[in-house]
């Protein structure tokens, strides 16, 4: 038989080479096999040389032709191809970072490194987002780490790590794309209330004004508002919170959640009226709350004191509107507006106190009438508190489109809804309102000697030539802040102190003094509000304490307290001139910081001053 030997023929095309190349293996054991029975002009037409790229047929032809011959004494002759060679750069099972990461812990949590039944941890990537730190897919976490499918605030500063990670290509590749999601959901939304980790505790009060636990259940009493593709229940909330809040247009809060006019205007009008349905009457009105829980939780001893009857709980309310829910000897603290009202009320067996009323002709209230004034401001402050927590939502500052006003009751009702439910109560007990009240009573009861003096020896009608400035006051006895509290029976008037004196000491008014006698002081100084008017007022003192005061205005004749008039003058003799501070109390002369900024004087941020807390 013929020496077997493999024909090449010349090649035709690049796919014609490359499936003779695949299918080489299996013809080179056929053609051995089959070599003995076969002539060799019959023997089948393969080429099994491995095609290398870069090398011309001639070379390849050449490799086909150095094949050793098959011999006949050997059947089990096999011959195996060479594998193509590639130009691509192999890569290792697992690739090592510099970026930091957990250990794999299945049994353990590793956080705490506690045993015990465990948690797979979704949270992972949240993880690498906030802390820069790869948790492994194997590990697990106890459960009380996580709220909400996430990790708590405090547990991430926990996590410990070490300075590598190994990654396979797969969790890179998965990584990445992740990485990439979150970038372009985070361009579409600039505010996001759909994710509960996106906007911290700080950032729910500052844009919406309540706390993160009250929006999320606000959001769940929204039945009638459902998600849609363009937003979900909880955007739309946001967007109604932060348009209240605010006061900013549509035109800028499109902008701002990336949303249409329309789309804004659609989500503000649903929200609105499912609060209106199913929010306010749980949390506004009288019938929200029981008679009992009234007297309870929200009728302060002092009021009870000042007015209620002794042994019998009676309701003590301050109203500006009167439906219902009252009972015969409930008591209503009322203003001015109401003069024409106090007639019913008494008839229908209600007890209104209302402030008093000067006498025509007369320039001042007399001592009892004041006296009396001040027992009612002193509980009704709380109507003007209300008023100021309302005034914190500024789209109600704002000047309304037409089309907005029928809904305006909605929004009001709204608001104190929320008020009502979320913060706390205006007026709490203290444990020194007993006290309080029966001094106040007992002032109330005494007239003003010093004024009986002043008007039996003409005090105010006798001319003074000899007046000098406060601060040449040098024997008037300090007074602590606690001291000036009792005096003035509350803080309101104090905090006007201020205002009072920056605007007389380094200014065009000041405050002229003379002394009567030895331990009686007269004051003149300009009106905060009319500059062609002055007040006059007297103060007594001794060594130790002020013991009378009477100044000319309407309210100046009263015991109970003093007015805004003799408090500052108080303030500013016994108080603020002892303080180290002293240079900032009046007008500052800001351009002596303008070549060092950093010696201006550290103020307080009025805008997250809470408006809630009054002045009594």
């Amino acid at each position: 038989m013929s020496s077997s030997r493999c024909i090449s023929t010349p090649e035709t095309t690049n796919t014609a080479r490359l499936a003779r190349l695949i299918l080489a293996p299996y013809y080179v054991n056929f053609w051995i096999t089959s070599v003995k029975t076969f002539d060799s002009t019959q023997a089948p037409v393969l080429n099994i040389a491995t095609h290398t790229e870069g090398k011309s047929e001639d070379e390849e032809r050449q490799e086909v032709h150095d094949v050793p011959k098959c011999n006949e004494n050997v059947d089990d002759y096999c011959l195996t191809p060479k594998r193509p060679k590639s130009n691509a750069i192999s890569s290792p099972p697992s690739v090592s970072l510099s970026i930091p990461s957990t250990p794999k812990s299945h049994a353990q949590c590793f956080v705490c490194k506690r045993p015990g039944p465990k948690l797979m941890v979704y949270a992972r990537f949240n993880v690498f987002l906030n802390c820069e730190v790869i948790v492994p897919a194997v590990s697990r976490c106890c459960p009380n780490h996580l709220e909400e499918g996430d990790f708590k605030s405090d547990v991430l500063p926990r996590i410990k790590a070490t300075s590598q990670s190994f990654l396979s290509r797969t969790a890179i590749s998965d990584l990445i794309k992740r990485l990439r999601t979150t970038v372009q959901d985070n361009k579409k939304c600039r505010i996001d209330f759909d994710t509960s980790s996106n906007l911290t505790e700080y950032d729910y009060l500052t844009l919406t004004g309540i706390t993160k636990d009250a929006f999320d259940e606000m959001c769940e009493g929204l039945k009638d508002v459902r998600n849609t593709p363009v937003r979900s229940t909880r955007t739309s909330l946001g967007i109604f919170l932060f348009k209240m809040k605010s006061g900013l247009s549509n035109k800028v809060l499109s902008t701002i959640f990336n949303k249409s006019k329309s789309s804004l205007r659609r989500a503000i009008s649903s929200v609105r009226q499912s609060l209106t349905a199913s929010f306010v009457p749980q949390n506004l009105g009288l019938q929200h709350i029981s008679r009992e829980e009234v007297i309870e939780n929200h009728t302060r001893p002092l009021a009870q004191t000042l007015f209620g009857e002794t042994g019998n709980s009676q309701v003590i309310l301050v109203l500006d509107d009167i439906k219902h829910g009252v009972q015969e000897n409930d008591i209503f603290v009322v203003d001015r507006g109401f003069r024409d009202a106090v007639c019913f009320l008494e008839d229908i067996g209600i007890k209104a106190e209302i402030p008093s009323f000067m006498k025509q002709g007369s320039k001042q209230l007399s001592t009892e009438d004041a006296n009396a004034s001040r027992l009612i401001t002193k509980v009704r402050w709380v109507v003007e508190s209300a008023n100021a927590r309302i005034k914190r939502w500024m789209y109600l500052d704002k000047v309304l489109p037409t089309n907005q006003v029928p809904h305006i009751g909605d929004y009001i009702r709204i608001t104190c809804a929320i008020s009502n439910k979320f913060l706390p109560p205006l007026s709490s007990a203290h444990d020194d309102d007993f006290a309080v009240a029966a001094k106040m009573l007992y002032l109330s009861r005494q007239v003003n000697t010093l004024k009986e003096r002043v008007e039996k020896e003409n005090l105010h009608s006798r001319k003074t030539t000899m007046c000098t400035d406060a601060s040449s006051v040098q024997d008037f006895p300090k007074l602590s802040e606690e001291q000036l509290r009792e005096i003035t029976c509350g803080t309101y008037q104090l905090k006007l102190s201020k205002f009072y004196i920056q605007e007389h000491l380094e200014g065009n008014q000041d405050i002229l003094v003379h002394k009567e006698d030895p331990h009686l002081l007269k004051v003149k100084m300009q009106s905060r509000h009319v500059s062609s008017k002055s007040h006059v007022l007297w103060i007594s003192y001794n060594a130790a304490e002020v013991t009378a005061w009477y100044c000319l205005c309407k309210t100046g004749a009263r015991v109970v307290g003093v007015c805004a008039h003799v408090a500052s003058i108080l303030w500013y003799l016994g108080y603020a001139r002892h303080m180290q501070d002293m240079d900032n109390i009046g007008i500052r002369d800001w351009a002596a910081y303008v070549e060092d900024a950093a010696n201006i004087p550290e103020t307080i941020d009025t805008s997250d001053i809470d408006d809630s807390i009054c002045e009594e």
